[in-house]
């Protein structure tokens, strides 16, 4: 498809290099005659040599009587833009979004939210689970795993306590207290106990159950796929859920998009300054 767009570009590019390419003169009406190599009136010269170019006019074709300027500058450079655009910018703009781009390694950013709240021990008002990832891979890789990790508490005093989890090793610190609570494997257990540092009671059994369940959507959250959902677990004592994911790709070079341009913009300069050198 993208060479069926760069045909007529290249069609057009051609004719504007043809007009560029061309004698750089063009023949306006009149009688007197001229120099066929820069145009000066070479009547009534004392010899036959044009005083302007040097130009022996005795050579059959030095002199003619039309006369013919130069193209300007200004037109030269015109056509040579228009040109760099037709022949260099649309096609390799083409070519990179069609086959460099998707091919160049991305920075994967994917973020999954699992709240829990309204727990049936009314011992804290929500707990959620925050899993994102932040990682350069490429365009073909299976999603990589998870780098940052949170488990998020609110408390009935709609304090917030945060848990940072390592999500490759499970290892975890407090970091919104005094961040001594740590340890080196999240589970039921090591939950439990993060919620009674902050005084969190209501029946050591069901927030058991509960910190359960907070445990297995952590496990589940480091594996699952961006649209993966929430869990519905069977008799869950959390009467509100809630779920979001998220996931974007994006260069991880900002400036690599302006190669085309670029490459445009190195090419219609040297062909500038030669067209000026040349004038």
């Amino acid at each position: 498809m993208a060479w069926v767009l760069i045909l007529p570009l290249l069609i057009g590019a051609a004719a504007i290099g043809v007009w560029l390419w061309q004698p750089r003169r063009r023949s306006v009406v009149g009688s007197e005659p001229h120099c066929a190599a820069c145009g000066y009136i070479v009547y009534g010269l004392p010899a036959p040599v044009c005083p302007e170019c040097g130009a022996d006019l005795t050579v059959a074709g030095s002199i003619i009587t039309s006369k013919t300027r130069r193209r300007s500058i200004l037109e030269r450079q015109i056509g040579w833009a228009i040109f760099c655009g037709l022949a260099v910018y649309f096609p390799a703009a083409m070519l990179w979004e069609s086959q460099v781009r998707p091919r160049l390694p991305q920075m994967r950013d994917i973020n999954r939210v699992i709240t829990l709240a309204q727990p049936r021990s009314n011992a804290y008002r929500s707990i959620t689970v925050r899993v994102g990832t932040h990682a350069v891979v490429s365009p073909t890789a299976p999603d990589p795993p998870p780098t940052d990790l949170r488990i998020e508490l609110t408390c009935p005093d709609g304090a917030n306590r945060v848990l940072n989890v390592d999500a490759s090793t499970l290892s975890f610190r407090e970091t919104s207290a005094s961040g001594d609570f740590v340890g080196t494997q999240l589970n039921t257990d090591a939950l439990v106990r993060w919620l009674h540092k902050f005084g969190v009671s209501g029946g050591d059994d069901r927030i058991r159950t509960e910190m359960d369940i907070v445990t297995s959507e952590v496990n589940r959250l480091r594996s699952a796929s961006p649209n993966a959902g929430v869990t519905v677990w069977a008799g869950s004592p959390f009467s509100s859920y809630g779920s979001s994911s998220s996931a974007s790709s994006s260069n991880p070079l900002p400036y690599i998009d302006w190669v085309p341009p670029g490459c445009c913009a190195i090419v219609w300069i040297i062909g500038a300054i030669w067209i000026v050198r040349r004038a």
